[in-house]
C-alpha cells in the first residue's frame, strides 16, 4: 500500500479487518456480543500507518497521546524485545551486520520513550544497550550474551513493576498484545513491494514483534484459558498461521503471504483475545 495517503490507507486496511470481523463468525461460530467493548477501535486495521513511526522518528508518535502511561512502556519495551529476538536470530546465524541494524533500531526506540524510564527501575537501559550495539558490532559473541541477559534482567523487573500497578493483568497484556500486532502488521507492509520482500529489515522486525507478541501472550494464556478455553485454542493456532508469513529469519525473495492475509491472521487473533479486554 504503498504511496497510498494516509487517510485512504487507513480505510483500505479497515476494510480489510472488517471483512475479517463478518467472516470469522461464519468459519469460527458466533461472536459473544460482550466480546468487544464499545468504543475500541481493531487495532490492527490501523497498521497502515506504517509501523512504528515513533522509533523512526525518535519520538512518540501523535497517535499514541490516547494510550495510556503504562500500556505504552509495555508495549515500547516489548516492541524492544521484538527488534532484539530479531537481531538474535541473525546473530545465530553469523549474520552481524543484519543484526547491529536491529539492535540500533532497539536503541533508537528507547531513546523515544520519555523520562519515565527512571520510575520503573531502567535507569541503566541506555547503557545496557549502547553495550549489546558495540558487542555485535565488534562481533564479540560473549560480550554480547553477557550485555542480553543484564537487559532482559531489567526488562523482566519492568515488567514486574507494571503489574503492581494493573489490577487485571491478563487484560492488560492482551492489550498490549494487540498494540505489537498493529506494530508488526505495519513494519509487513513496509517490507513488501509488488509482491517481493524488498526491504529485508522491515519483514524481520515484523517477524521478531510478532514472535514477541505471541511470546507474551503465552505468559498469560493458562489463566486466560480458564475464562474461555476455546479462545485461547483459536488465537493460538491464528499466531502458528502467522508464522507462515515469515518462514526464516532472512526473508524469501517472494513474500510468502500477502499484507492483507496477515492482517486477517491478526484480526482472527484480536476476535479471540478481544473478549477478555
Amino acid at each position: 500500500m504503498r504511496g497510498i495517503p494516509g487517510s485512504m490507507k487507513r480505510k483500505v486496511w479497515f476494510a480489510l479487518a472488517t471483512a475479517t470481523l463478518v467472516a470469522a463468525p461464519l468459519l469460527h461460530g458466533p461472536l459473544p456480543s460482550a466480546a468487544r467493548p464499545q468504543g475500541h477501535p481493531i487495532l490492527v486495521a490501523q497498521a497502515g500507518e506504517g509501523g512504528e513511526r515513533s522509533h523512526r522518528n525518535g519520538g512518540p508518535a501523535a497517535e499514541d497521546s490516547d494510550v495510556p502511561r503504562n500500556l505504552r512502556l509495555l508495549r515500547d519495551l516489548h516492541l524492544i524485545r521484538g527488534h532484539l529476538l530479531a537481531a538474535d536470530e541473525l546473530i545465530r546465524e553469523s549474520r552481524w551486520p543484519a543484526a547491529l541494524s536491529h539492535c540500533r533500531h532497539a536503541e533508537v526506540m528507547h531513546s523515544g520513550m520519555g523520562k519515565d524510564l527512571n520510575a520503573y527501575g531502567l535507569a541503566s537501559l541506555a547503557a545496557t544497550l549502547k553495550a549489546i550495539v558495540r558487542a555485535v558490532r565488534a562481533r564479540n559473541k560473549s560480550d554480547y550474551e553477557t550485555a542480553l541477559a543484564k537487559l532482559q534482567q531489567s526488562l523482566d523487573g519492568a515488567d514486574g513493576n507494571v503489574r503492581m500497578q494493573e489490577s487485571n493483568w491478563p487484560a492488560f497484556v492482551v492489550e498490549t498484545v494487540l498494540e505489537l500486532l498493529r506494530n508488526a502488521a505495519g513494519e509487513y507492509d513496509q517490507a513488501i513491494e509488488n509482491g517481493r520482500i524488498v526491504r529485508a529489515i522491515e519483514y524481520q522486525d515484523a517477524r521478531g514483534i510478532a514472535l514477541e507478541a505471541e511470546k507474551l501472550f503465552a505468559t498469560v494464556a493458562e489463566p486466560l484459558a480458564v475464562q474461555d478455553a476455546d479462545a485461547v485454542r483459536a488465537a493460538r493456532m491464528a499466531f502458528t498461521e502467522l508464522h507462515k508469513a515469515w518462514p526464516a529469519p532472512v526473508p524469501p525473495r517472494n513474500a510468502a503471504r500477502e499484507t492483507s492475509a496477515v492482517i486477517s491472521d491478526m484480526s482472527r487473533i484480536e476476535l479471540q483475545i478481544g473478549r477478555f479486554r
